[in-house]
Order: C-alpha cells, then structure tokens, then sequence
C-alpha cells in the first residue's frame, strides 16, 4: 500500500511535527475541513469563508488568499505577488518550503489554528502580530530542536522497526481481513528500548473494513499501554488512512467509524504523552503475524505476556536486520 503514497514521501522527510506534515498532506490532497470541503458533503449549508463571508473557503483561499491570512504571510516577508497568488496548492507549498521550510511550516500551521480559533472563539479572536509571533515562536523550538538532536531517519521512512528511546514504550498495530470478509483479525504488541516484550495482544472482530480493524487495533494498543501503566508512549501503524483518521477533528468520509476515531483522540488526550506515528509495512512484522493469527485461530480476543513460540522466528528476522519488528 505504501507504493501508492511515495510520489508524496517529501513530505515526510521534512523535519516537522507529524501533526504538521499530517496539515501539509491534507492541503495537497484537497482533503483539509475548509468550507467548500464540508459544503460539498452536505455537512454545512454555504462553501463562503466564515471568516471574510467574500469567496469559497478552498484551502487555498483559507491559508493564503483571505484577506485573515495574507497580512501574516505579508508581516512573515514571503512572497505575496499575484503571480505567488496564482500559483496551485502544491506548487505554493514547495516553493513555501524550499525558500524556509520551518517558518513557512510554522506560519501555515499557525494561520490554521488561527482560523480554527476565529471561528470556535469568535470572542478571543487573534491580531495577525499574534499569529506572526506565534510562527516565528515554533520555528525557533524547530529549529533549537532539530540542532540538538542528530539528524536521523524519520520513521516513516524505516525499513526495520527501531526501538523507542528512554522509558517510552512502543506500540505496533495491524489488522487483517479475511478474503470472504466475515471477520477481520487485529494484533498489537508493546515493547520498550530494550527490544523486550512488554505486551501483546490479538483477537478478532465481527465483519469490517480494513480501516475499522485498524482503528480498532490502534485503540486496543493504546489502552493496553494505559492499562500497563505506560505514560510515555508512540503508537506505530502502517495504515496511512487510519493515522489520518485518528488525529483529525472531522472526518466527513469516514463516518461509520466516528465511534472509534473520537476514542482514539479522546485517549491520545488523556494524562500522558502519546502519538501516533506512521511507518512502513515491512517494519509491522510482528503486529502483521499476530493480526493474521488471530484469523487463523479465531479467537476472540487473547493477552500476551510474552511471544507464542511459533513467532520466535519473527522476532529474530526483524531483531537482526537494522532494526526490530513490528
């Protein structure tokens, strides 16, 4: 499934938050909850922008061509010609990263929020010097950030699972349907910087979509890791449409799944530090086999505190190539 997102896999190597790089892809693919977004799903009754009420609210016209949002790019000293202002959407960003990938990241995360707030909290709306101090104010963290730690491979781009650093624990989801579509497996695996089994788990589910036993793996991993007592963990799936799902506020296309996704952002919110990180298949090993044994021995749901020895061999392949499994 990877193959299908790789034109895109730019992104990914940028040196950014994940929440941010999740904003960049959802602007690339029209995907972003602007009005004209919403309008056209018959989730709101006008595409105008709520915050100028003078043209449909494209991404576009939400992060640069408002009349809220062109003085912070104007105050941020990037281009604001009118040729800039007919440029596309990916167009616009890549060149928005290559002249300064931080602070224009920064500023489009922030114009944004900045949106989102004008419209939730009309009463504590924000000055574009707000917005700017707010952009330049992340883009020095990123910055100090990214000098005080090496340059490493983001996850997303790993061949082989890595362990996590320091007491954060790791968790590994996947989830598999059978070709009849009756039932769908699920397995999740919890390991810390030693590369130990902390613990596993699979089951199965009645008949779903791959996305439902995905969600649904994603929320066992992380209450599982809550219920251990971990309060410092990253939650690993290779299913790029369910990591969009679990961190965005609205999600007009995947509306079966709505129960699912609001407890998974209800836990991510709970009195720890947890994300969610996206990464390849070949780096899921181990939650891969567990999902697909939990098809082949059709039980409901199982604990594990240590592997089944017939995966001895999946965590040594994955233990001995550059990196753990998953």
């Amino acid at each position: 499934m990877w193959q299908e997102y790789e034109n895109w896999l730019w992104i990914w190597k940028l040196r950014i938050p994940e929440k941010i790089k999740t904003l960049i892809w959802l602007c690339l693919h029209e995907a972003l909850p602007t009005n004209v977004f919403r309008f056209n799903r018959g989730v709101v009754s006008s595409m105008l922008c709520s915050r100028c009420n003078l043209y449909p609210e494209t991404v576009l016209h939400c992060l640069r061509d408002c009349p809220m949002a062109r003085p912070i790019w104007d105050y941020m000293q990037f281009p604001t010609s009118d040729m800039v202002h007919s440029a596309d959407i990916k167009t616009w960003i890549s060149s928005g990263v290559h002249l300064d990938e931080l602070v224009f990241c920064a500023t489009l995360w922030w114009i944004w929020r900045d949106r989102n707030n004008s419209i939730f909290n009309p009463d504590e709306k924000w000055s574009p010097l707000k917005v700017k101090a707010l952009s330049l104010s992340l883009a020095k963290e990123l910055n100090l950030f990214n000098h005080m730690q090496p340059a490493t491979v983001p996850m997303s781009l790993l061949v082989d699972w890595s362990p996590p650093n320091g007491s954060i624990v790791k968790i590994n989801c996947d989830a598999s349907v059978h070709k009849e579509g009756h039932v769908a497996g699920f397995g999740c695996v919890i390991r810390n910087s030693t590369k130990c089994w902390i613990k596993g788990c699979f089951g199965t589910l009645p008949t779903c979509s791959v996305l439902r036993g995905e969600l649904f793996a994603i929320w066992r991993g992380l209450f599982l890791a809550w219920e251990c007592g971990y309060r410092d963990v990253c939650c690993e799936t290779d299913c790029l449409d369910a990591f969009l799902a679990a961190q965005l506020h609205f999600n007009p296309n995947h509306a079966a799944d709505t129960d699912l996704i609001v407890k998974i952002q209800d836990i991510l919110l709970w009195n720890w530090n947890a994300k969610m990180v996206l990464i390849q298949r070949t780096t899921n090993k181990t939650a891969v086999y567990l999902a697909k044994y939990a098809l082949e021995s059709s039980m409901k749901y199982v604990e594990l505190l240590e592997p089944l020895s017939n995966m001895r061999s999946v965590l040594w392949d994955s233990h001995c190539s550059s990196s753990i499994e998953s």
